[in-house]
């Protein structure tokens, strides 16, 4: 909400400004976050990031490091790679470390338990992952594979994934019945 208003009603949304200033709202709101969840947990809250990770959560990460490769792949179907948008890219990494940091304790910290390190981690990976490509591809020279790779990317991160989380939340609720 805080940058929706920024956005539309101030001069601050341009480019390098408008990161630094997402940042820093992410990771306050992210804090607060943190805030509440040591109220909610109270001597808990180590266990809230460092708790085990179940083997089907490390199941999880082979169908997005799979993405993370199509991803790089995609740079193959460039005429030239733009190194000259480097530091954009660096100062873009500001968004998505605070993106990670706000989404993942706001939405999955407050809402749900587990390991919110790795979850972090594979949030702020992520956003930064997909956009290697939009940062250093020049002109696509093989548009064929690079349309392959991004259908090869939806088909993962829009079927496989989706039907993973649900064979293990049914798995899982199993199991806890069964307990």
């Amino acid at each position: 909400m805080v940058e929706w208003i920024l956005w539309k009603y101030t001069s601050l949304t341009n480019g390098v400004r408008w990161t630094y200033i997402d940042f820093i709202i992410r990771m306050s709101t992210g804090c607060l976050g943190l805030y509440v969840l040591k109220l909610f947990y109270q001597n808990e809250l180590k266990n809230v990031f460092t708790g085990k990770i179940s083997k089907q959560a490390w199941l999880c990460l082979i169908p997005i490091g799979i993405i993370f490769v199509l991803y790089i792949l995609k740079l193959s179907c460039a005429e030239n790679i733009k190194i000259e948008n480097t530091i954009p890219f660096l100062i873009s990494w500001l968004t998505q470390i605070g993106s990670g940091f706000y989404e993942e304790i706001v939405s999955r910290g407050v809402l749900m338990s587990g390991n919110l390190w790795l979850v972090i981690g594979i949030h702020t990976a992520w956003d930064i992952v997909i956009r290697i490509p939009r940062y250093y591809m020049g002109k696509v020279v093989n548009e064929t594979f690079s349309l392959m790779l991004s259908r090869a990317i939806d088909i993962i991160s829009d079927i496989v994934l989706p039907v993973m989380a649900i064979v293990i939340c049914v798995f899982c609720f199993k199991r806890n019945a069964e307990d």
